[in-house]
């Protein structure tokens, strides 16, 4: 095997407990939930979730409900994307939980229930994470086991103003496999959460696009190499594997403007690294000056697309034009 295929297999092998760090939360954008009777259900409290929402105005709660057994370990952080606005507090609600403080009297409590009140207090700097990646102000951290078996809800609200919030619940990482696959696309939606704008999320995955299309069909022109399905779908799917590290590395350099640099800084440059060192691989393969569609190349292409679902590569699209191209039919003259 050449020596740059080793290199690259080892690269994806000590990177993946890399993502293993990085995956701790299941992100979630939640809407409503205003009501506790229509409260959103965490059913599995204890794996590890971030739900982002927006509190509509100041005097409004949002509530969220789930089930403990005694002994349970409950586990809450509440976030905000920025200093000096939004600043909300936390009831928890529950049995067997002492009374500390009271919560203003737009939060319902059921009766003979015990409430603990957290107020939300920013720091004078955000913590980086590098999963998403973003910068955080984190106001209240809540850990402490169930005193009785039950059900137990949270409330987030804020007397005086809304704005966005992001509630972590849990400390268990886990993923289902559609969980898994959907980050990509359910970044996004934290992005627009965040209030970036669509155009601007997509930016490095549009100039990716551009220019490699424009470079792929001058390379065709001055070299006479033809272009056949394979090789057209398999460059854009590498074309997306980039842009979407490019997305990545763009969002990271955002984020270091305002948050401090730390270690975790290198989880996120290798979430970008891997996608665009695949991508370039498959662009390798499809680009060839010689026929590339031995059934290798189509394995080769194939393996690509799979590891891209894996480590979150060309938003979904990448992946799936890489398989695609793994199975077209032969082209004439192959």
């Amino acid at each position: 095997m050449p020596t740059r295929r080793i290199a690259l297999a080892i690269l994806i092998l000590l990177c993946l407990p890399a993502l293993h760090v990085a995956s701790g939360h299941v992100p979630v954008i939640a809407e409503g939930h205003n009501d506790p009777d229509a409260a959103l259900v965490i059913d599995d409290p204890l794996k590890s979730w971030v739900f982002y929402a927006v509190l509509p105005d100041g005097g409004s709660v949002q509530y969220y409900r789930f089930r403990m057994d005694e002994g349970d370990r409950i586990r809450l952080m509440l976030q905000v994307p920025e200093r000096g606005g939004i600043a909300p507090d936390i009831a928890l609600i529950g049995p067997g939980i002492e009374t500390s403080g009271n919560p203003p009297g737009f939060v319902r409590v059921p009766e003979a229930a015990g409430t603990l009140i957290a107020s939300g207090t920013p720091p004078d700097r955000p913590s980086y994470e590098p999963f998403t990646p973003a910068a955080y102000y984190e106001l209240v951290d809540i850990d402490i086991a169930a005193e009785e078996a039950g059900e137990y809800v949270v409330a987030v609200y804020d007397p005086d103003e809304g704005g966005r919030y992001a509630l972590a619940v849990g400390y268990e990482e886990a993923f289902d496999l559609d969980e898994w696959l959907l980050i990509p696309i359910v970044v996004i939606g934290v992005r627009l959460w965040e209030g970036q704008s669509l155009p601007y999320i997509l930016s490095p995955l549009i100039a990716a696009l551009i220019i490699g299309i424009g470079l792929i069909f001058l390379r065709q022109r001055q070299q006479l190499v033809a272009l056949t399905p394979f090789s057209i779908i398999g460059a854009l799917a590498g074309l997306f594997y980039i842009g979407g590290g490019g997305m990545t590395l763009m969002q990271m350099a955002t984020v270091l403007a305002e948050a401090p640099l730390q270690g975790s800084v290198i989880v996120t440059f290798l979430l970008a690294l891997i996608p665009i060192v695949l991508g370039i691989a498959i662009l390798r393969i499809a680009l060839r000056r010689r026929a590339p569609e031995g059934m290798r190349d189509r394995i080769k292409i194939a393996l690509l697309g799979a590891a891209g679902l894996v480590v979150w590569a060309g938003l979904l699209v990448g992946p799936a034009l890489a398989l695609l191209a793994a199975v077209l039919p032969y082209s004439p003259g192959h």
